[in-house]
């Protein structure tokens, strides 16, 4: 989107704590904190950029926004947004990828994973995609993956194919000895499952930080009910070091002012609103 004349584009924040450098072309700026679906619409009726990570864009969210030209999402995972509304709207999406690939893997996921698990002088598997019919040079079937491990890693995106991957019977083909980790999204795997086989003695352990709801609570999480054993949760902070933070910021503001100058980067969905 070139930035002509004296136009002054309208950017909103819609939520997270970051604040980011100043953005240098002309604008309005407005920041919140957290956007409930029920304030949406207001926010977003003026707005040109929408900034947002854990704010929830559906097919009625564009209807809402009639000048919208870009969400430019907090972090690399933009599950929260329906992508194909979003092109249909003409909105663009970007985001910030490869700003937390070290702090997550210290955190214990990431593709960092394979090396630093190696270093230890561990067997790493790769699994295919569930459901394939072949396997990759390089990779394992997903349910030999399942049978084999002993300690399974998550770290993939939450998509159509993804959702609930990690459900009941295949929660039964792990070994009731291990440890499952997910760090990617939450909703891969199905929480009421997992803590199931947790109360049943059936897994011996899992840790994650993400949830299908967030913010998780007791109302809205089985794994937060209070008696779920061997189970260490973390509110989705893995990517929240210093050096990720830095890095964030300044990608939002590269990737915003890139895509006004009608030089669009870090694209997810290419929208052709107002180009």
């Amino acid at each position: 989107m070139a930035n002509s004349g004296e136009f002054k584009h309208h950017v909103v924040q819609l939520d997270g704590h970051i604040d980011l450098p100043p953005l240098r072309f002309p604008h309005t700026f407005e920041k919140h904190l957290s956007t409930s679906p029920s304030e949406l619409p207001s926010r977003i009726a003026s707005a040109t950029i929408a900034i947002a990570t854990t704010t929830s864009f559906t097919k009625a969210s564009f209807t809402h926004a009639p000048s919208l030209q870009l969400i430019s999402c907090l972090g690399a995972g933009c599950d929260k947004f329906d992508l194909h509304a979003a092109k249909e709207a003409g909105v663009t999406v970007t985001n910030t990828p490869a700003q937390n690939t070290s702090t997550v893997a210290e955190h214990a996921l990431s593709k960092r994973v394979e090396k630093m698990c190696k270093a230890l002088d561990m067997n790493v598997l790769i699994a295919e995609r569930k459901g394939s019919s072949t396997t990759r040079a390089g990779r394992t079937s997903f349910e030999q993956v399942l049978r084999t491990s002993t300690t399974l890693f998550l770290t993939c995106p939450l998509d159509s194919s993804t959702h609930n991957m990690l459900s009941h019977h295949e929660l039964t083909l792990l070994s009731p000895t291990s440890i499952l980790i997910n760090v990617g999204r939450g909703g891969i795997v199905n929480e009421l499952a997992l803590a199931t086989s947790l109360k049943e003695g059936k897994l011996g352990g899992a840790g994650t930080d993400v949830f299908e709801h967030e913010p998780a609570t007791r109302e809205n999480c089985p794994l937060l009910a209070g008696d779920v054993p061997n189970l260490v949760c973390t509110p989705h902070l893995a990517w929240f070091s210093d050096r990720t933070v830095v890095g964030t910021k300044e990608c939002v503001r590269d990737t915003i002012e890139a895509f006004v100058r009608g030089e669009p980067a870090n694209i997810v969905v290419d929208g052709k609103r107002g180009q």
